[in-house]
């Protein structure tokens, strides 16, 4: 009898140790014992991640981007390569003639604006990649002559030699309208 005894105690033993023991391992490794574990607020954070990258897909769905292959020259600010007011810009604006490097702005072929069926109007901002020193963002400001298609041209400052570039990426990215 002692020793069935004995067997039931150390059986007990055995299982209060076993016990104790994934107690110890649970508190070294921060699992609680109770019903949340510390898994459960990273699973939390991962279904917030979840939502938030959901409504982000939603925001990009709505935003559709123009992209196309332009040839983009230069041009000045001067009565021979505009009209007989160079200072004044197809949309109103008034120029420095001799200070307009820097202000980035552009002239646009009449295909590439609104007001013709293109995606363009005066104020946008557009992207001009493969156009060496003048990649960059650009402000449409003017238009060009009739007889010019697919071009853009950068306004600069008089003095600056001719630049041509033949295959020049342009691009928007407008708010789709629903």
């Amino acid at each position: 009898m002692k020793k069935k005894f004995s067997n039931f105690i150390q059986i007990k033993r055995s299982r209060y140790v076993t016990v104790m023991f994934f107690i110890f391992l649970a508190g070294t490794f921060g699992v609680s014992i109770t019903s949340e574990t510390s898994v459960d607020p990273l699973r939390k954070e991962n279904r917030d991640l979840e939502v938030y990258v959901d409504s982000l897909k939603t925001v990009i769905e709505k935003i559709r981007m123009f992209e196309t292959t332009v040839v983009a020259t230069i041009y000045r600010p001067v009565v021979s390569q505009t009209d007989d007011t160079p200072h004044i810009l197809a949309d109103g604006t008034r120029i420095d003639p001799w200070n307009v490097s820097h202000k980035r702005y552009l002239a646009v072929s009449r295909d590439f604006l609104e007001r013709w069926g293109g995606p363009f109007k005066f104020g946008d901002y557009i992207i001009v990649e493969d156009a060496g020193e003048h990649s960059g963002i650009w402000e449409i400001k003017d238009t060009m002559h009739p007889r010019w298609t697919r071009r853009i041209d950068f306004l600069v400052n008089r003095g600056i030699g001719n630049v041509k570039y033949d295959s020049v990426t342009v691009r928007k990215y407008k708010p789709r309208e629903d």
